[in-house]
């Protein structure tokens, strides 16, 4: 909340405003930091707000998009834009800026998700071991702490087939593998959380 007082000075004829920030949120959040919250409650997400979902979604979308185009966007200045994106880096919310690459570009037109049952004391090290193979996109162990989920991409069946022999199969703690290979793509989310 905001502080107001008025300091007249005897040597002056002005009156010179004078504001006492007093953050609402403690600590205070990127939203009272960066628009020096006004007072009463602090209404926005204790991360993001209205303003700040405005320019990750730009983002998401085109994540070269100049401060001064998405100052245009969204009606604020681009210095104001600037300060919201480092905020939000500083903040952890956006991780880093980064080129999506369509894989089947760069030969990669086997995209196979597995699904893998792995003993419970063994869950952290083979999805360690897997996750440095080249093979794999993406890697998650699941809520049940036994499952593990991957997309892996290979450019033919047959190295998918050797992946899985050399990788998987010959691996203790696995106890089953389930696999399904992507037929075709519908929607394919770029940028957005991280999943």
């Amino acid at each position: 909340m905001y502080s107001d007082a008025l300091l007249n000075s005897s040597e002056s004829m002005f009156a010179v405003r004078q504001t006492v920030l007093l953050y609402e949120c403690a600590p205070p959040c990127i939203n009272c930091t960066i628009n020096k919250h006004r007072g009463g409650a602090c209404h926005e997400s204790p991360i993001m707000n209205r303003l700040d979902t405005e320019i990750v979604s730009l983002l998401i979308k085109n994540g070269r998009m100049s401060f001064a185009e998405i100052a245009r966007r969204v009606g604020v200045t681009r210095a104001h834009v600037r300060d919201r994106v480092q905020a939000l880096q500083d903040e952890g919310v956006i991780e880093q800026f980064t080129a999506v690459i369509n894989p089947e570009k760069m030969g990669k037109t086997v995209s196979t998700f597995l699904d893998i049952k792995v003993a419970p004391q063994g869950i952290e090290q083979i999805a360690d071991e897997l996750a440095d193979q080249p093979e794999i996109a993406s890697l998650y162990i699941m809520s049940d702490m036994k499952s593990l989920h991957v997309h892996a991409l290979t450019d033919t069946y047959e190295r998918l087939h050797e992946f899985v022999r050399e990788q998987i199969f010959s691996r203790e703690y696995i106890l089953s593998v389930d696999s399904l290979t992507l037929l075709k793509r519908i929607k394919h989310r770029r940028g957005g959380p991280r999943l």
